[in-house]
């Protein structure tokens, strides 16, 4: 549920062009972060007396974006605000078959390199799955292959 709520959160923050609510966008999904993998009760007391003004107050959530999806190797930026963990991707076709998986052990602010040329015209999916110590976080990207 906190993914979906996440993923809202981040196309609403692509479709404004307000600085300030921006922000306002990014302190709830920072405090979404802190939410991971407590009951309900204790995640709604915990980000209930946060204090999402103050970002030195709330762990930052880990981004990853997906860039030049159209070129042969592909890039997947991520921003992990200080943490570190294994990150595992997974690709899929259209038709859920497991393609490959891979995984890294990342920190910092980086990207991983994804080679396409083994992979036919399509689209595919890569699912990420990243661990620290600080909880889990998972996300999905459309992959597309073009020019092969």
């Amino acid at each position: 549920m906190l993914n979906e709520i996440d993923v809202f959160l981040i196309e609403l923050s692509s479709l404004l062009d307000n600085s300030q609510l921006e922000e306002e966008i990014k302190s709830i999904r920072n405090g979404l972060w802190t939410m991971q993998n407590k009951t309900l009760k204790q995640a709604l007391t915990d980000f209930d007396t946060m204090d999402l003004k103050h970002p030195a107050n709330v762990t930052s959530i880990p981004s990853f974006q997906l860039i030049n999806q159209l070129d042969n190797a592909s890039h997947l930026m991520y921003n992990l605000f200080g943490q570190e963990g294994e990150a595992s991707l997974t690709m899929y076709d259209l038709n859920g078959q497991l393609l490959n998986t891979t995984t890294h052990w990342i920190s910092g602010k980086q990207s991983i390199k994804l080679n396409k040329m083994d992979l036919t015209k399509g689209l595919y999916i890569l699912h990420l799955h990243f661990a620290s110590k600080k909880g889990c976080f998972e996300q999905s990207f459309k992959l597309p292959v073009v020019n092969q």
